[in-house]
């Protein structure tokens, strides 16, 4: 658990498949209860709902295919959301993708 500031609470949990949290990014957008995004190894990206532990989409930034044997260069490097929360900026491997607010893929590239 982590304690804000303000009395505020936030919930935070490990990734549902166990891995460890190397990403993690706030939305700065508090309207809806406020979301965290939680990235790890796998190149796979959580969001949650802030306010009540809720998971809202859970999503891989790595293409479908297969998987280094060793998996930290998948892992989830970097997480950024958009000014007004609207987007999400992920990183992992030599990937780069965009999400929505809901966690779906609007673009990705692979280098």
């Amino acid at each position: 658990r982590l304690e804000l500031s303000g009395g505020g609470r936030l919930w935070l949990s490990a990734l549902r498949h166990g891995a460890a949290a190397a990403a993690v990014a706030l939305s700065p957008s508090e309207a809806d209860g406020g979301r965290l995004a939680v990235g790890g190894r796998g190149g796979e990206v959580e969001v949650w709902r802030a306010e009540s532990g809720d998971l809202l989409a859970s999503v891989s930034v790595v293409p479908a295919g297969p998987r280094r044997a060793v998996a930290v260069s998948n892992w989830v490097e970097w997480l950024s959301w958009r000014g007004d929360g609207g987007a999400l900026g992920c990183a992992a491997g030599r990937c780069v993708a965009l999400l929505s607010s809901g966690g779906e893929v609007v673009a990705r590239r692979e280098a």
